[in-house]
């Protein structure tokens, strides 16, 4: 842990200004908040987990987290790396710097610097590292990035040196850059610790002399100093404007009574008629305590007493780090996986100091974060209130349309269709169960759900357990569905796997001409009894799953229909045609032929279809079957047996009239096969309300003709007398020449004919 939070209310302005809420211990004014609902934000790591060259993994020690003037989130580990997150949700990380030593605390100066703590180097306590753009390049293969420029040491004023000793807290005024370390390096007479201040412009840290022994924790605010010190029993403060190069003295100090190492102090400004005054509050490390001290309002060198408190009801046994949102002034705690210690996840509780008692036992309230997948919190910052984790979940995407183009007759029944996915871009699996919700919204009312696509899940199927209520919902319409898909532990999904989408009919009461929107939400949960949900958790059940059972963020998605009183034409319902032809209608017994499927859909398609061919009697596969020119997003066939089925899935927001396809199936047929044959295949598409359609194609199985036998035959011969043609002459009473009757009977097919022409006038010319 061992991190310093800046406590003054300008100390990032000009250099990170958003930082200033979300990373700081701030002055604030500001009343408890009443009732708040709090959901933990995850920081997903899951990009570099699953990239081996990172050397980042579920064990890897996460400290200070920042965020830079562009808005990202920068997280440093004791084993050197710099981490990059993405500070728009969903928070996934960008890329790493390998800085190298053993790095700890943290905190932003200006021009896009950090200054970092590195207790692996003792010439180098603090290096600045310049996250600008324009000075990091990402190798996009192994997410490192290389720097332009730097890491740059700070160096001692002339004449000092940082010595052996190592530094864990850091920390700035808004001006200049302030750390300590528990041995003197000053050499002034007396001096038993260290307060170095660093120029950020010019990187010299010049030393200042402590009279007092001090340890980690330690933050400045209101232009003071305050220091834990070395026997964790005293905080020492010190007047920032009157420190010099001799030896300094704390004007105030502090006693208090707990136990363990004191850490992550925060500066916590009362509210104008508060019960309390100023406080510094800080966390006891590891063993469940926190406390504070008054802060005097005129420092005189006093002795003030200050109070410890044990906290109660933490789920983990580990409670560690304290992060101030000076919107509320609530101070945030973390118990369970905080410091690279394995727990199944990490709560985090908070409290107000408006709303304590004098002394003995705190309650916070706890949120919880997913079980499984949280890394670790440690340090850990606040966004928008919430605070932040360390996790490596899935990502899950949910996409809602209609089937009447945003407008219906008021009354008219329609449907809504909700596709939810794997997102992706998830950087691992999908795993674990999931629960839609859709509270039917002011006019609107619900009339059946149906989900009757399922999704091969190895040996078993998984299948969307629907129920719809009949009273008016939590968005104030008429019913509201519940759906549940339950899976095995050991069940995943890669990246980009559409679960079975689901179907709401419904009708409009509403305004004409007024919109109306309604949001499904898709949560993702571990399956039961994994995470201690209760035995009676079921689909009939009226509770959601329980916070802990959480594994990845929950997505929503909204469809907005306008009501008319007058018709209007909604767009055609769906539909698809099929063909099916044989490349050859007859064929032999034994032979080989093929089948082509083909067809398309009009309409807008949103679910999966499936072309299922199975062979009759006779015919068998002969090859594997294909299909090409598909107007889905992905297309293709498998075989079972002598069955063939084609899935078709369409992209996650929809296909406008996608063809099915050229689907070829190469059959051979049975050497006994005889007879007609009549092959059926069937587009089925219940997720977009299309009824089975189905197409045929027959072949004609023959043997082929019997050559005759060369053989001699017993059958009798018939003899078949010639014709007999009389031939008369020419009208010049001559007669033809031999080659005007060999013509003749050639033109006429009158072979083998006896041809009589008068004899003695075939005789030359004289």
């Amino acid at each position: 842990m061992r991190r310093l939070i800046i406590a003054s209310a300008v100390a990032l302005v000009g250099l990170f200004p958003i930082a200033a809420t979300a990373l700081t211990g701030s002055v604030a004014s500001a009343s408890p908040s009443a009732s708040p609902t709090y959901s933990p934000v995850p920081l997903d790591l899951a990009n570099l987990i699953n990239n081996s060259s990172s050397g980042i993994s579920l064990s890897t020690h996460f400290e200070q987290t920042l965020l830079d003037a562009s808005g990202n989130y920068w997280v440093d580990t004791t084993d050197g790396k710099l981490i990059e997150i993405s500070g728009s949700a969903p928070h996934v990380s960008i890329g790493y710097i390998d800085v190298g030593g053993s790095l700890f605390d943290a905190v932003a100066g200006p021009n896009d610097q950090l200054f970092i703590i590195n207790q692996g180097s003792s010439s180098c306590p603090v290096e600045v590292i310049s996250v600008a753009p324009s000075n990091l390049t990402l190798n996009q293969s192994t997410l490192q990035f290389s720097l332009g420029t730097g890491p740059t040491c700070i160096t001692p004023l002339a004449g000092n040196s940082f010595g052996s000793s190592s530094s864990y807290s850091i920390t700035s005024d808004g001006a200049n850059i302030f750390f300590t370390q528990d041995t003197n390096q000053s050499g002034i007479s007396g001096g038993n610790s260290t307060l170095w201040m660093i120029n950020p412009n010019t990187l010299v840290a010049t030393p200042y002399p402590l009279s007092v022994s001090i340890d980690q924790a330690m933050t400045v605010a209101g232009g003071y100093l305050f220091a834990g010190s070395s026997s964790h029993n005293r905080v020492y403060q010190f007047k920032l404007s009157g420190m010099s190069g001799a030896l300094n003295t704390p004007v105030d100090t502090y006693t208090v009574s707990g136990s363990g190492s004191l850490g992550d102090f925060q500066y916590v400004t009362a509210p104008a008629g508060a019960s309390y005054s100023n406080e510094l509050w800080f966390v006891r490390e590891f063993t469940g305590q926190v406390g504070y001290v008054p802060v005097a309002s005129s420092p005189s060198a006093n002795t003030i007493a200050g109070t410890d408190y044990q906290v109660a009801g933490a789920p983990n046994s580990e409670t560690e780090s304290m992060t101030l949102d000076p919107a509320t002034n609530n101070l945030w705690i973390a118990s369970g996986n905080v410091n690279g210690i394995s727990f199944p996840n990490v709560s985090f509780g908070y409290f107000n100091p408006g709303s304590l008692p004098t002394s003995g036992t705190i309650n916070p309230t706890f949120v919880n974060t997913p079980n499984n997948v949280s890394l670790s919190a440690d340090d850990f910052v606040l966004e928008n209130g919430n605070p932040t984790y360390f996790d490596n979940s899935p990502l899950n995407a949910l996409t809602k349309t209609d089937n009447v183009g945003g407008k219906t007759l008021d009354s008219q029944s329609f449907n809504f269709t909700i596709n939810p996915s794997i997102a992706s871009t998830s950087p691992i699996n999908g795993y674990g169960s999931y629960e839609l919700i859709d509270p039917m919204p002011t006019g609107i009312t619900v009339t059946g759900v149906s989900a009757p696509m399922v999704i091969p899940l190895g040996q078993s199927i998984a299948k969307w357990n629907c129920t719809r209520s009949k009273t008016t919902s939590t968005a104030g319409g008429v019913g509201t569905v519940k759906c549940y898909l339950f899976t095995s532990p050991t069940t995943q999904f890669v990246a980009g796997t559409q679960l079975p989408p689901i179907t709401i009919t419904a009708y409009t009461t509403g305004t004409a001409g007024v919109p109306i929107t309604n949001t499904a939400t898709l949560s993702n949960f571990l399956p039961i009894n994994l995470c201690g949900a209760p035995e009676s958790f079921n689909v009939n059940s009226a509770q959601n799953a329980p916070p802990t059972c959480v594994v990845a963020p929950a997505v929503s998605a909204s469809d907005t229909i306008t009501p008319y009183s007058a018709p209007v034409t909604p767009p055609a319902a769906p539909s698809v045609i099929l063909t099916k032809t044989a490349a050859q209608p007859i064929v032999s017994p034994g032979g080989i032929d093929s089948f082509t499927i083909a067809g398309a859909f009009t309409g807008n398609i949103n679910a999966p279809a499936t072309v299922t061919d199975t062979l009759p009697t006779g015919l068998s596969l002969d090859g594997t079957p294909s299909i090409t020119g598909s107007g889905f997003a992905s297309a293709s066939c498998s075989t079972a047996g002598n069955t063939v089925t084609c899935t078709l899935v369409p992209s996650v927001t929809g296909v406008s009239s996608p063809a099915i396809g050229i689907v070829t199936v190469p059959v051979s047929v049975n050497s006994t096969a005889t007879g007609a044959i009549t092959n059926t295949a069937t587009v089925s598409d219940p997720g977009d309300n299309i009824s089975p359609v189905s197409a045929q194609a027959t072949i004609t199985v023959t043997a082929p003709p019997v050559a005759a036998s060369a053989s001699a035959s017993s059958a009798p011969t018939t003899t078949v007398a010639p014709k007999v043609i009389t031939v008369p002459s020419t009208h010049t009473g001559e007669p033809w020449s031999a080659v005007t009757y060999w013509w003749l009977l050639s033109s006429l097919g009158l072979a083998g004919t006896i041809l009589i022409f008068p004899v003695g006038r075939l005789k030359k010319k004289a």
